[in-house]
């Protein structure tokens, strides 16, 4: 009767966020939401090394400013009820995992 999940890169912005919670079931509890801060020289670095075709600097430039208008006031929502949970992503990968784990493990002796 495991009834844990993981919902990645949603909500988007406040609306999705408004409609998920109307539409989910009311016992379904949000536990809390991960956040990857990276800098933002950092994350067009990564996003240029990538292989997607419409990545240039003034569409990821696009994309961080709608992250910043949109997604970002879902996160200080979540901030604002103790749920947010920052993960420095400046890191290497491997380093990023390992403080996600970390930090799954310490959510979940928290229960």
């Amino acid at each position: 009767n495991n009834h844990n999940f993981l919902i990645d890169g949603f909500p988007r912005n406040m609306e999705n966020q408004k409609v998920f919670m109307e539409k989910k079931d009311p016992k379904t509890e949000i536990e809390f939401v991960f956040s990857f801060d990276c800098c933002r020289k950092e994350l067009v670095s990564r996003m240029m090394k990538r292989s997607r075709g419409d990545d240039n600097k003034d569409s990821i430039e696009k994309r961080l400013a709608t992250f910043d208008d949109e997604t970002k006031p879902v996160l200080n929502h979540y901030q604002t009820q103790g749920k947010l949970v920052a993960i420095d992503s400046n890191r290497i990968e491997e380093e990023t995992a390992k403080l996600v784990e970390e930090a799954f493990q310490r959510k979940i002796q928290q229960k």
